[in-house]
């Protein structure tokens, strides 16, 4: 669910062998390629597709699978060889987890923001001019988040404000990635939390040793938390079952941190606890099956139940999950499902932009922020097809 679609090197006057051996050196240590969970086999073209399975797309199409990445390669090398091509297209591995170790905080993710993505371009076509991204949620701590522009050649001169936020994360997600395929911690919820405390309470010794007359060696993870410390950005908690966003809140109340919540699918079952944590809340992604246990109690009404008990509600799409450009069409349907419509808005400009501290730039029209505007044909909250200016 976290794979590209990317661009391979093709050398059409090489033989079928040196191109097949030049692809698997460069996907040495890509594991994003091969199919890992598969909660049912699945019909695609007619191929069926069954866990341990690898992909290849050719010409945008699904070309074939093998349980031996070598084989399928060499088929498409033969088939591109035989067309003429300089290039193929398969389905390959992402940036967005750095997987090895669950403890990244020092990961940045200016440092992994390809700026020439399509996505940049969908999202702007459709109205969406700002956005935050950042690490995904395979480690327990993944690293800073940026708030960024969409548009431009440079990440440098598109960031908005960085770092904003450290992501971490609860739930089947870290033990999925090392528990279940790894087999090393975190196995359970339990070594999940444990995990994030041993760091936080690690960063705390850090930063008081480098406050004494003995300054530690320098130690590039625990610096990388001094800002959560300081209270300068919050913890940024993926969290989709109740347990888990209480879990979550529990731990930065132990440590004196900020924290900002995303997905909190189940946020409507303890909405009272929510009322007391006063954090902020991005809810999402709501579109779709639940693809996961911690999806089953997902539903455009949570919205408007946080909303109704007081709580600031941002909506987010997790792009790539649901596009990005269809940030407008989930506000729309939260609001079908009894937000007001002002707040729907509220929810995917202004909130957001509060939520992460750029509010003094976007998030509304007032004098003196950036001059980010957009003109839509018919209202995207409720028309389907309008055009974005």
């Amino acid at each position: 669910p976290q794979g590209v679609t990317a661009m391979l090197n093709f050398n059409p006057d090489g033989t079928e062998e040196e191109n097949v051996e030049a692809m698997t050196e460069s996907l040495a240590t890509v594991d994003t390629m091969q199919i890992t969970y598969a909660a049912r086999n699945s019909d695609f073209d007619g191929y069926d597709i069954h866990e341990g399975d690898y992909l290849a797309i050719y010409e945008k199409s699904l070309f074939g699978t093998s349980r031996d990445i070598k084989v399928l390669l060499k088929a498409l090398a033969k088939k591109v060889n035989e067309d003429g091509k300089e290039y193929i297209t398969i389905y390959y591995g992402s940036d967005i987890n750095e997987k090895g170790d669950p403890i990244t905080p020092q990961m940045r993710a200016i440092d992994a923001i390809r700026p020439h993505d399509e996505m940049f371009e969908n999202a702007i076509s459709h109205g969406v001019t700002c956005g935050v991204t950042g690490p995904g949620s395979a480690n327990v701590i993944g690293g800073t988040f940026a708030a960024i522009k969409l548009w431009g050649e440079c990440v440098d001169e598109m960031v908005v404000k960085h770092p904003v936020a450290m992501k971490c994360a609860f739930g089947e997600n870290p033990k999925g990635a090392y528990g279940n395929t790894l087999k090393k911690l975190p196995v359970t919820r339990m070594g999940n939390a444990a995990m994030l405390r041993e760091t936080l309470f690690k960063a705390k010794e850090y930063l008081e040793a480098k406050n004494s007359d003995k300054p530690p060696k320098f130690d590039m993870k625990l610096e990388a938390m001094l800002p959560v410390l300081r209270r300068e950005i919050p913890l940024k908690a993926h969290a989709h079952r109740a347990d888990d966003i209480l879990t979550s809140i529990r731990i930065a109340k132990e440590f004196g941190v900020k924290l900002t919540l995303e997905h909190v699918t189940e946020g409507a079952l303890i909405v009272d606890e929510l009322v007391r944590a006063d954090c902020m809340l991005a809810i999402g992604p709501t579109d779709g099956q639940p693809t996961k246990i911690e999806l089953q109690n997902k539903s455009f009404t949570t919205p408007a139940a946080l909303h109704k008990a007081g709580v600031p509600i941002s909506i987010i799409t997790d792009a790539p999950v649901i596009p990005l450009q269809n940030l407008p069409m989930c506000a729309g349907l939260a609001a079908q499902a009894g937000l007001p419509m002002e707040e729907a808005w509220r929810a995917i400009t202004i909130n957001p932009a509060k939520a992460i501290g750029v509010d003094s730039r976007v998030g509304s029209l007032e004098t003196g922020k950036d001059a980010d505007i957009v003109i839509w044909t018919a209202d995207p909250l409720k028309t389907v097809g309008g055009e974005a200016h």
